[in-house]
């Protein structure tokens, strides 16, 4: 039996139609022609087990990993239709019961049997059929990355012919082929990736903007000073939530606030007060180093973790008054001054 792969189809991005929102989505589609295609099986007797037709030749389906730099992995879909086949039930005598075809399909470590069309009565089904199988319970590292997914995913057809009624004699025949003359049996399977964008963290909310200083600027000995900054997780409402795993500062006099970072959704931000305790005369910097990533959810093979950094500086000056009364060079500078003007309304006066 001759399968020659027909079709294939790759679309990146793609937003399905919902009512409300809907993630993205990567679908890939295969379809293979098979010119040759029949199947048939006989119950003659009424027990409970039926009778089935050796399965057809097996297709195989190769698809590529999902590329993890496009998002986090949040399920994995795949469909199988059938197109241009056919299910005739044939009742011997009285006997009566049910009849399937069926697809054998072992995608991804997950083997089930699907009915592709079924009877209870004598007669013809034909047409097109889709069955469809969440991938979710399946290992998902084995879809991300670079190349073919690489796991087995494979189909084979099979009927089943089942004698419920009748007597000695009597039969339930079903049988399966392809619709109409000059026409291939079409198997084709589609693969569709559901995914999240990756976070965008910034200190910015219009760009995205990955480190920030903070300048106190000088400040009086023993004082404490705040200043404000926010941090935003860009993007719409495709875009992932963003975790604060941990920060980690230099030794200084300066608190981050960051101990009250909670996770981020899309579109969201969060306001932080830093704090400078300005304990120690002169420059004083410090450097809070943000390892963030992705939030816990899909596949954790596809998260992407972020740096940002956050620098704070400022400059602390004594400003109290020099000790046994003698002016400081600036009050004596003006002291002269007075002096000399003081001397110069003398020489009028005496003119």
């Amino acid at each position: 039996m001759k399968l020659q792969p027909r079709l294939l189809v790759l679309a990146i991005g793609v937003v399905l139609a919902a009512p409300a929102f809907a993630s993205p989505v990567v679908r890939q589609t295969l379809s293979y022609d098979q010119f040759s295609f029949n199947l048939s099986a006989v119950d003659a007797s009424v027990d409970a087990a039926p009778e089935f037709s050796a399965p057809s030749a097996t297709t195989s389906f190769d698809f590529q990993r999902f590329d993890p730099t496009q998002g986090v992995l949040t399920g994995v879909r795949a469909e199988l239709a059938t197109l241009n086949a056919f299910l005739r039930q044939m009742n011997g005598g009285t006997g009566t019961g049910q009849t399937a075809l069926m697809a054998d399909w072992n995608a991804y470590a997950g083997t089930e049997r699907s009915p592709v069309f079924q009877r209870s009565t004598a007669g013809l089904t034909s047409g097109e059929v889709s069955v469809v199988r969440d991938l979710n319970a399946v290992d998902p590292s084995i879809f991300i990355g670079s190349g073919s997914v690489g796991a087995s995913n494979e189909v084979a057809y099979l009927v089943g012919a089942n004698m419920t009624q009748g007597a000695t004699g009597d039969s339930v025949r079903a049988l399966a082929g392809i619709q109409g003359d000059f026409v291939p049996l079409v198997i084709s399977q589609t693969l569709e990736y559901t995914y999240l964008e990756h976070a965008m963290p910034s200190f910015s909310a219009d760009r995205e903007e990955r480190s920030l200083t903070l300048d106190f600027g000088t400040v009086a000995l023993g004082g404490l000073f705040a200043l404000d900054f926010s941090l935003f997780n860009l993007g719409g409402a495709d875009t992932v939530g963003l975790d604060l795993d941990d920060f980690l500062p230099e030794i200084g006099s300066f608190e981050s606030g960051l101990a009250a970072f909670q996770g981020l959704d899309a579109g969201g931000s969060k306001r932080f007060t830093a704090r400078f305790q300005a304990d120690t005369l002169g420059a004083q910097e410090a450097l809070f180093r943000l390892t963030l990533s992705d939030e816990d959810v899909g596949a954790a093979a596809s998260r992407s973790n972020y740096t940002m950094d956050l620098r704070l500086v400022g400059t602390v000056t004594d400003n109290t008054p020099p000790p046994n009364g003698v002016p400081e060079p600036g009050m004596l500078a003006l002291l002269g001054i007075g002096l000399a003007g003081l001397g110069l309304r003398r020489r009028r006066v005496g003119a």
